[in-house]
């Protein structure tokens, strides 16, 4: 540990040698806040949970054109995520399609192992399999898996992950009330960095909730997210 921060801090004071702030470019200063969060996120593992893309109708399997353009667009998103991209994908595999579509194009574009879940699972024995992922995935200074879910359930897969606050899938999630026109949300939930995970353990690991906003607006990718997010 001490070397690998030794490491990032030599490689932070050679980057400021070889030029001036105003010469370094917006990939240059993507990587130093990587380096720096990655120091201050060595000791935490995260889950992060989003919506599948939209649909075309109700009647429709698969994603619309607007829910392709959203997944592609979460594929630049989590490549920069503050406190690191993911490691592992995991989706409900379910009729619509719409969760393992989304998931499988994050995940290529990020270059991870994607797994679909069937819907068969009760939230219980889901919410153990993404533990063990998340277990497993603990590698390169910490593990971070990414569910992609349909919005009714997110809220209960939260609540059985440890968040307390995860009441809906609404902006504000202590609402009772979910809000279906949402997809522009990222839940992320924070655990202390340990070898295997045990639901019954769930009320030692004090999960912390972020709810963090997306890049798609009104069907454009903003390249200039800032990463701003809610704590509850």
């Amino acid at each position: 540990m001490k070397f690998l921060i030794w490491s990032i801090c030599m490689f932070l004071l050679l980057g400021t040698a070889v030029g001036t702030p105003s010469k370094k470019t917006s990939e240059q200063n993507q990587i130093h806040n990587q380096i720096h969060n990655q120091i201050h996120n060595y000791n935490y593992n995260y889950i992060y949970i989003i919506r599948h893309g939209e649909k075309i109708t109700d009647k429709d399997f698969g994603l619309s054109p607007i829910g392709l353009a959203h997944a592609e667009c979460l594929g630049k998103y989590f490549k920069h995520f503050p406190v690191g991209a993911p490691t592992y994908a995991i989706a409900k595999l379910s009729t619509t399609e719409r969760p393992a579509e989304t998931a499988g194009i994050i995940s290529n574009k990020l270059k991870i192992p994607v797994e679909d879940l069937t819907s068969n699972l009760n939230m219980r024995k889901t919410a153990e399999l993404i533990l063990e992922k998340l277990s497993n995935s603990n590698i390169n200074g910490g593990g971070r898996v990414l569910v992609v879910w349909e919005n009714t359930a997110i809220p209960k897969l939260a609540r059985t992950l440890g968040c307390k606050n995860c009441r809906s899938w609404n902006y504000d999630p202590t609402f009772s009330k979910h809000d279906p026109t949402l997809f522009n949300s990222t839940w992320v939930l924070r655990y202390p960095k340990l070898k295997s995970y045990k639901l019954t353990d769930i009320p030692k690991y004090a999960v912390q909730f972020r709810d963090y906003d997306q890049n798609f607006h009104n069907g454009t990718c903003d390249p200039t997210t800032t990463y701003s997010y809610r704590k509850f």
